[in-house]
C-alpha cells in the first residue's frame, strides 16, 4: 500500500490517498522510515475498511509536530505553530488525535474572533491544519475530521504605501542611523526578517545586487534565492556606511547579529515613534515593502517582475498592487480593434466640424436652429 523511496540525504514515503498519489518527506533515517511506513500502512487498511483511524495521544503527536517544524521550517513558523496549537489545546482540550472534529474547530474560530482580528484567526487557521495534514500524513488522524472547515471571510484592503512626500518627511525626522535602515527596506523590499539577516558577502559591488539566499545560520521564505538590483542610491548609502564599517566583507549590515525579540521590538517602536513625529499616518514596517512594490508599478514596472523582485511564489500575491497601474488597462483595450466602421465615420465627421467652427458657419447654424424652435 505504500513504498519508500530515497531522494539525496532523505527516505520518502509514497502512498495513494481518494485514489491521488501522494510522495511526503519522513526523515533521513532509512529504520524510522520503514517504521513510519509499516504504521501508516496499518492506518490506511483502517481507513479502507471504514474503520475509525487509531487514536494517538495529542500530547506526543504534538510534540512530534513540533520537532519536525524546528527542522523543516523557519523559526519564526515554529513559532505560530506552537502559539496557534497551543491557544487551539487550551480551548479544545484534546487528549487523543481522535477527539478534533469540525464542530470543535468551528467553536474555538468563533471563540478567537471575540478576541482578536478576522486576519489574526485565519492565520492561526492555517498554521492548525497544516499540523493536521502532517497528521494524516502520518496514518494518526481522518482528513475527514477537518475537511470543510474554511477561512473566514474577510474584506479585501489596498495596500498602504507611503507617498513620496511621506518618504521625505520620514527622512528629514529620523537619525541618519535609522533613517538608514528603513531606506534599506524602501528601496527593496525587504522582508524585516530578510532585513535582519542582511551580510554585507549577500552584496555583489560588481554586478550592484543584492543577493538573498541560504546560509548555515539562516534561510529565507520558501529557501528561495533571488537577486535585487541596488538602487543607485542605495548602493552609494551602503558604500559609504561600508567605509565607515572599515571595509569588511562579512558579518551583520545593521547590528552585531544578535537578532532576538527585543531587537525586533526596538525597531517597530522606533518607527512608530518617528513616523508619529513625522505626523504620518498609521502604518507597519512591512508598509515599507508595500511602498517599494507600489512605486515600481507606479513607475511602469510589470507585475512578473515585481513578483521575482518580492519573493512571491504566485503572481496572485503580487496582483494587490495591480490597481496601481491603470495606463497598462487603458493601453489594453485601446489596442482592441473590432474593424473600421467608426474609425471612418470618425476620420470623416471630424475635419467636418473643425472647418464650419472655423468659418463660424456652425455658430449661424446653431442660431437658425434655435429661431426655427
Amino acid at each position: 500500500m505504500a513504498s519508500l523511496f530515497k531522494r539525496g540525504k532523505s527516505w520518502y514515503v509514497k502512498y495513494y490517498s481518494n485514489g491521488k498519489p501522494v510522495r511526503k518527506a519522513v526523515c533521513r533515517d532509512k529504520k524510522t522510515a520503514g517504521e513510519y511506513k509499516a504504521h501508516l500502512e496499518v492506518q490506511l487498511a483502517r481507513m479502507s475498511f471504514g474503520l475509525p483511524v487509531e487514536k494517538y495521544s495529542w500530547q506526543k503527536f504534538i510534540e512530534k509536530y513540533l520537532a519536525y517544524s524546528k527542522v523543516e521550517k523557519r523559526i519564526r513558523t515554529t513559532v505560530l505553530d506552537s502559539k496557534a496549537i497551543q491557544l487551539f489545546a487550551n480551548f479544545a482540550q484534546p487528549q487523543t488525535t481522535g477527539d478534533l472534529n469540525r464542530e470543535r474547530l468551528e467553536e474555538w474560530k468563533a471563540h478567537r474572533l471575540k478576541e482578536v482580528s478576522p486576519t489574526t484567526v485565519n492565520i492561526e487557521l492555517r498554521h492548525l491544519k497544516a499540523c493536521f495534514h502532517k497528521a494524516v500524513e502520518w496514518g494518526i488522524m481522518d482528513q475527514r475530521q477537518f475537511a470543510g472547515v474554511k477561512q473566514l471571510k474577510q474584506l479585501k484592503k489596498l495596500p498602504r504605501f507611503l507617498s513620496k512626500e511621506e518618504i521625505k518627511k520620514l527622512s528629514e525626522t529620523m537619525p541618519i542611523r535609522w533613517w538608514r535602515m528603513f531606506y534599506t527596506m524602501i528601496c527593496t523590499g525587504l522582508r524585516l526578517g530578510e532585513f535582519l539577516h542582511l551580510k554585507w558577502s549577500q552584496i555583489n559591488w560588481g554586478r550592484k545586487v543584492i543577493i538573498l539566499q541560504s546560509d548555515h545560520e539562516w534561510a529565507p521564505k520558501d529557501n528561495e534565492l533571488r537577486e535585487i538590483p541596488l538602487h543607485p542610491n542605495l548602493e552609494q548609502m551602503l558604500w559609504q556606511m561600508n567605509k565607515e564599517a572599515g571595509n569588511p566583507r562579512d558579518g551583520y549590515i545593521f547590528h552585531d547579529g544578535n537578532i532576538t525579540p527585543t531587537l525586533i521590538r526596538r525597531i517597530e517602536r522606533k518607527f512608530q515613534a518617528y513616523r508619529k513625529k513625522a505626523g504620518i499616518e498609521k502604518c507597519r514596517i512591512h508598509d515599507l515593502r508595500h511602498t517599494f512594490a507600489s512605486h515600481l508599478v507606479m513607475s511602469g514596472a510589470d507585475l512578473l517582475t515585481v513578483r521575482d523582485l518580492l519573493g512571491h511564489s504566485s503572481v496572485k500575491t503580487t496582483e494587490i498592487y495591480a490597481h496601481l497601474s491603470p495606463s497598462h488597462r487603458q493601453q489594453a483595450v485601446e489596442r482592441l480593434d473590432f474593424g473600421t466602421q467608426f474609425r471612418t465615420q470618425h476620420t470623416f465627421i471630424l475635419p467636418v466640424i473643425a472647418s464650419l467652427s472655423s468659418s463660424g458657419l456652425l455658430a449661424q447654424l446653431a442660431e437658425q436652429a434655435t429661431l426655427n424652435r
